[in-house]
């Protein structure tokens, strides 16, 4: 046997290592074979180089040979895995398996090595490529969508913020824009109020002067003057209110109004201004009066707003035609001139504030565009519409629609009527005249000298101690005055029994509805607004005393004839009482109607709706309904139960028709009431 010693290779060099098994999450992975995910691997382990591995199989374990079978157990392995092992790990003995567990995702290399016999691992060990994947939530395009994510957030919460920055400035610049607003109402509120003193002193003397005026032309001209006086009046008032329109927006003080003869009024001031032009009106209607709700103020500025512009524009020797039309549910009226008309282009924007069209600017005709704006804001307050029909060529018309159907008043007030009093004393009651202006006082007091014994106070304090000391037969107060106003001076001389049933009349500039109602609250009888008429002044006293006497006289005569009361209720009035006390034992059912009360009664239901109909004016419904609400607003007045629990205990469910229904006869909602 011969050999060369120099061909004979070391125990090193011998036997390459191979992997044999590999286990992934605990199970054996063979070629050919997958787990739940496909990982198939394309050849034997043995000769496998790289695997690729979802996240969520992470677990490893290799085993692996040398092939060393003369050396037995003297054979050691080193082993590595980039990424973890920092060092060499080594086997124990003939342990050739070895695992990781938890793997993070990427890329790691496996080495597996035998040691030399210097103790250190050989060169070229068998290397093992593995990549555990990203989940989706944590891949590159994932976390690209979360970075495009966080910078929109950023910038939303940064919009958010600027946008709240801005409505803050927004809000405090709104804030002092409304103070300022306030201060210029309250400025043109003031100035209103002192203009109305200086008007009340120009209408009461030429009241009395036209009445001592003997020649018919002078007359006519003092009459004009007096009637332009009580239109600065009126415009005086609108102006006063623009401070309860900033906050409650325009009300309609509505009443009774024949709009022909308002018609002609309105006309009868423009004819006598046109006559030097020879421009003539005339007024169109089949009608003698027609009679509809409507607030006068208001209607009176539409009507001379659309004649202003209509004798404005007319050119000379031509003709103003004011149509007034009635239907079944609606009013018209038309004013139409000879003028040079509207451009087409302009009509849509004849209604905006201070809108002026070209042609009436090369025309140099004076306006300030807001006369028609204010027309279309009071017609659609009545519910109206109003119009502009014009060619372009010759003539403009302006028609306003008016609904004939009645219009609530939101006030809930009456308008009293002052009567002419026919009735004579020898003897002139005392009046006590209670105002801190020493000309209206004065004036007042001589106007009235002859009708009346007149005593004056400057403010509330010593008019309240006059009245104490005097005993007067009535009282003229003015509201704002120093030390005292007239509501307080008012409210005391109501609680005081000897000055209780006194008559008590205010006058004021502030004659909005809040302060009216404000004064009869504290018990006035009487609101006359300035500037005011001495006449009207007068009557309106004589009315108050002639029903103070007439109502005494009748307390009187019933203290000395008064009959025995005779306990012998009628057929009519037994019905009433049996069907009052069924409506109140089932006051708490909601579907309490007149079927119940007859099969309570025994009457036939025509005849229950019959008989209640007679006897209170009411239908039965009506009548159900108002005992419910009596009831109510004696449970309220208890304070005792809340406005919810007094509700559904008189047979109400819907919150706000009760509170309606409740408003409408009390006059109060029933919150007001029961805090009242």
């Amino acid at each position: 046997v011969m050999f060369d010693p120099d061909k004979i290779l070391s125990g090193d060099e011998q036997n390459h290592l191979y992997m044999t098994s590999l286990w992934i999450n605990d199970k054996v992975v063979q070629s050919g074979t997958s787990l739940p995910q496909p990982i198939e691997l394309p050849q034997s382990i043995r000769f496998t180089r790289f695997i690729e591995l979802p996240y969520h199989y992470n677990n490893l374990a290799f085993a692996f040979s040398g092939c060393s079978y003369n050396q037995g157990q003297n054979v050691q392995y080193a082993y590595r895995l980039e990424g973890v092992d920092d060092d060499w790990r080594y086997t124990m003995g003939n342990d050739n398996r070895i695992s990781y567990n938890n793997l993070r995702p990427g890329n790691y290399s496996l080495f597996i090595s035998r040691i030399g016999s210097d103790g250190s691992p050989i060169s070229h060990p068998l290397l093992l490529l593995i990549k555990v994947n990203h989940p989706w939530y944590s891949t590159l395009w994932a976390k690209l969508g979360y970075s495009v994510l966080i910078v929109m957030l950023i910038l939303a919460f940064m919009n958010y913020f600027l946008m709240l920055n801005r409505l803050r400035y927004e809000r405090l610049e709104k804030i002092k824009t409304m103070e300022l607003t306030a201060h210029k109402i309250d400025f043109l509120t003031n100035i209103s109020h002192e203009l109305k003193t200086p008007l009340s002193l120009i209408i009461g003397p030429l009241g009395l002067i036209i009445e001592q005026v003997k020649l018919p032309a002078l007359r006519e001209q003092l009459a004009d003057v007096r009637q332009n006086a009580l239109k600065m009046g009126s415009l005086i008032h609108q102006l006063m209110e623009a401070g309860r329109q900033e906050t409650d927006g325009f009300g309609l003080m509505v009443s009774k109004t024949d709009v022909v003869e308002l018609l002609r009024s309105v006309v009868a001031v423009f004819e006598r201004s046109l006559v030097l032009r020879n421009v003539s009106v005339t007024v169109q209607t089949n009608m003698p009066s027609l009679y509809i709700e409507a607030d006068v103020l208001k209607l009176e500025s539409v009507l001379s707003n659309i004649l202003s512009n209509a004798a404005k524009f007319a050119p000379d020797d031509s003709v103003v035609t004011v149509k007034l039309e009635a239907t079944a549910n609606q009013v018209i009226i038309s004013v139409a001139d000879e003028g040079s008309g509207i451009d087409a282009n302009d009509l849509p924007q004849v209604f905006n504030r201070f809108f002026q069209s070209r042609r009436s600017l090369s025309q140099n005709r004076e306006g300030s565009g807001v006369g028609l704006s204010i027309v279309k804001e009071y017609v659609q307050l009545h519910r109206g519409t109003v119009k502009v029909l014009s060619d372009g060529k010759k003539g403009t018309c302006v028609e306003v629609k008016l609904p004939v159907q009645h219009i609530t008043n939101d006030s809930g007030q009456v308008s009293l009527v002052a009567m002419p009093d026919d009735h004579t004393s020898s003897d002139k009651p005392l009046l006590l005249i209670v105002e801190d202006n020493q000309e209206i006082l004065s004036f007042i007091a001589n106007s009235l000298s002859h009708q009346f014994r007149c005593i004056t106070a400057l403010n509330g304090k010593l008019g309240f101690e006059a009245a104490l000391a005097n005993h007067p037969d009535a009282i003229v107060t003015d509201i704002m005055m120093p030390v005292m106003d007239g509501m307080e001076m008012c409210r005391k001389l109501k609680e005081n029994i000897a000055t209780s049933l006194t008559p008590i009349v205010m006058l004021t500039a502030k004659d909005d509805r809040t302060t009216e109602l404000s004064g009869y609250r504290t018990g006035a009888d009487a609101f006359i607004a300035k500037p005011f008429e001495i006449g009207y002044l007068s009557d309106r006293l004589h009315q108050l005393l002639k029903g103070r006497k007439l109502l005494v006289n009748k307390a009187r005569q019933e203290a000395i004839i008064q009959p025995k009361a005779m306990d012998a209720p009628s057929a009519d009035e037994k019905f009433l009482a049996s069907i009052t006390q069924i409506i109140e034992e089932e006051i708490m059912h909601a579907d309490l109607n007149v079927n119940v009360l007859s099969e309570k009664s025994g009457y036939s239901a025509k005849q229950v709706y019959r008989r209640i109909k007679s006897l209170t004016g009411q239908t039965a419904v009506d009548y159900i309904r108002s005992v419910r609400l009596k009831k109510a607003a004696s449970l309220l007045s208890r304070k005792t139960f809340t406005v919810a629990e007094v509700m559904y205990m008189v047979g109400f469910s819907n919150h706000s028709y009760f509170a309606k229904r409740f408003q409408v006869m009390f006059g109060k909602s029933p919150k007001q009431y029961m805090e009242e």
